[in-house]
């Protein structure tokens, strides 16, 4: 009878080891999945607002440039009024060229001049 209990005690050990080994490996498993579906999902957001961003740039770039195309349509020689009062709507309405800045010519014997001018503006 000692034996025989020994072999249930046995048996019951080995299933209950099995069972907490299995529950190991099934709930690595899941946090696994879990984490690699978040990975994921967050890859998935970053492409999105990146297709956004640039399919928006792109729209910015096409209607500029068929908005200058209208510009060269509606008149036969565009003089420099014209242009500057296209070019400054243009500017203004653009989020895009709104941040480009003017940057003066400076001869390059004047670069020293104009150097000091600024460090002192500065």
């Amino acid at each position: 009878m000692g034996k025989r209990r020994h072999s249930w005690i046995l048996a019951l050990s080995v299933f209950i080891f099995g069972m907490a080994v299995t529950g190991v490996i099934a709930r690595t498993q899941f946090y696994n999945t879990a984490l690699q579906s978040r990975q994921l999902e967050l890859v998935n957001t970053a492409a999105q607002e990146l297709h956004h961003s640039i399919q928006s740039e792109i729209q910015h770039a096409v209607d500029l440039v068929q908005t200058t195309a209208w510009l060269f349509n509606a008149s036969q020689s565009v003089n420099r009024a014209e242009f500057r009062e296209f070019a400054s709507h243009a500017i203004s309405n653009s989020l895009l060229l709104r941040e480009l800045q003017w940057r003066p010519r400076v001869l390059a014997g004047d670069v020293g001049k104009f150097i000091e001018r600024h460090v002192r503006m500065a």
